[in-house]
């Protein structure tokens, strides 16, 4: 299964979607009037047509077109709920606190979101069920093993609605030649093939990968199909090359340019969020407290030059008296205001004007800081590739791999880091940001 088939897929999930909504709404004018007309149609189409393109950002930012999502398990079922809550939510809003279309369709409104939460429950799970059957998954070969393709076997062993089946692994010495592949994709059915071993090093496996080019297998290095899988870089499988080939920093100019605009735009915008509700934060921050209203520390940004990143205090004044600390999950040094300010990213408020100022951006790699740099630049490999970029309020790694409190979670958050760097791109960063809306109500 190649990138056009997922999109394929995630197409069809959004049609499907997209067709229930109008479906409940006809069939929802129908019970309440007993009748389709023009003029009923003509009354709802455009408010409940804003409201259904409301409704399908919710769905997207809870990851309902993430096929990672199409499991029929508690993860599900909770995104469900608390999508459900909110677009419900956005209705009531939408309809008795703006009736800019003079309509307050009650009943209507109670009848289709019941109508069509039913039908999308229906939906949904005929469509996880048939991407976990064998008959749409794509088999496929691995040759060779390593740390990274152990890991892809469990992904999507553990994932069958990604579409791919781990047929079967072996290594290249059991590879003599072309004809003895032919044989063992013929009788497993391969339609894809991922080379764990670095096919530029061997010359006798590159030939023989060649020679298969007329069965029409899709063949992927571990890099390549690593990031497709998992949404990040696996930095012990490349070398300096991958960056050379990858990242050409020329191809980005555009995108720079309307990213930077668009960081000063939205920022300027909220900044008028933040004078409103920062005597209210200063309050809290106060009594929750000793200390100032604020927090500063020296971070590096792009190119490695230092800034000062100023927050909201959430932690207990002098949290660190000897040395700086990582943070961790249910760090007791968090006050109970700062546990809030955290959960609702209000205390990363104050950073909107080192956005304004060009030294972060709305997304990118979280900055850290230059004690912890020192350490990791040493430790990583590539890890000082990160700064290639500005870093942001939020990013991929911030909404893959919450917290990261060591170098083995560095070493995680670096993967995602460098799958944001390459793929860069004005959608990814408008899909980063919905999704560090479903952060905010995920309860930690």
């Amino acid at each position: 299964m190649n990138n056009r088939s997922t999109r394929l897929r995630q197409f069809t999930l959004g049609l499907g979607d997209i067709t229930l909504l109008y479906v409940s709404l006809l069939a929802t004018l129908f019970l309440r009037y007993g009748e389709i007309s023009s003029h009923l149609i003509n009354s709802h189409f455009l408010p409940f047509t804003i409201l259904f393109v409301v409704w399908l950002i919710i769905y997207y930012s809870q990851g309902f077109y993430d096929l990672s999502l199409a499991k029929n398990n508690i993860d599900f079922w909770s995104s469900l709920l608390k999508a459900t809550i909110i677009n419900i939510a956005i209705g009531v809003a939408f309809f008795y606190f703006i009736p800019i279309f003079q309509i307050t369709p009650k009943t209507n409104f109670i009848i289709n979101i019941t109508l069509f939460s039913a039908l999308f429950i229906l939906w949904r799970q005929l469509f996880n069920l048939l991407l976990r059957k064998e008959a749409f998954r794509t088999n496929t070969l691995f040759i060779g093993n390593s740390i990274e393709a152990q890991e892809i076997i469990a992904k999507i062993q553990s994932n069958p609605q990604l579409g791919y089946n781990a047929k079967l692994q072996i290594s290249t010495k059991q590879i003599n030649n072309a004809i003895e592949l032919a044989a063992i994709i013929n009788e497993h059915q391969i339609k894809v093939i991922v080379v764990a071993d670095d096919p530029h090093a061997n010359q006798k496996l590159a030939k023989i990968l060649f020679q298969c080019l007329p069965f029409q297998i899709n063949i992927y290095d571990l890099p390549v199909f690593y990031e497709k899988i998992t949404g990040k870089i696996p930095i012990n499988a490349i070398n300096q090359m991958w960056f050379l080939e990858n990242l050409v920093e020329s191809e980005y100019g555009s995108y720079e340019t309307i990213k930077r605009f668009l960081d000063i735009i939205l920022a300027t915008s909220f900044s008028i969020i933040l004078l409103i509700l920062s005597p209210i934060i200063t309050v809290l921050v106060k009594l929750s407290s000793k200390g100032p209203i604020f927090y500063s520390q020296t971070r590096i940004g792009k190119n490695e030059k230092p800034f000062k990143l100023t927050k909201y205090r959430s932690m207990i004044h002098n949290a660190e008296t000897n040395k700086p600390q990582w943070t961790t999950q249910g760090d007791s040094r968090v006050t109970t205001i700062g546990k809030f300010l955290r959960r609702t990213f209000l205390d990363e408020l104050p950073q909107l004007f080192s956005i304004i100022k060009g030294e972060m951006s709305f997304v990118g790699p979280r900055p850290e800081r230059p004690e912890f740099v020192e350490q990791l630049e040493k430790t990583i490999p590539f890890y000082q590739m990160r700064h290639i970029v500005k870093p942001g309020l939020t990013g991929w790694a911030q909404i893959s791999y919450r917290y990261g409190s060591s170098v083995e979670d560095s070493t995680e958050k670096l993967k995602y880091d460098l799958y944001y760097i390459k793929n860069r791109s004005i959608a990814l960063d408008i899909g980063i940001v919905l999704k560090t809306i479903k952060l905010i109500f995920k309860e930690r």
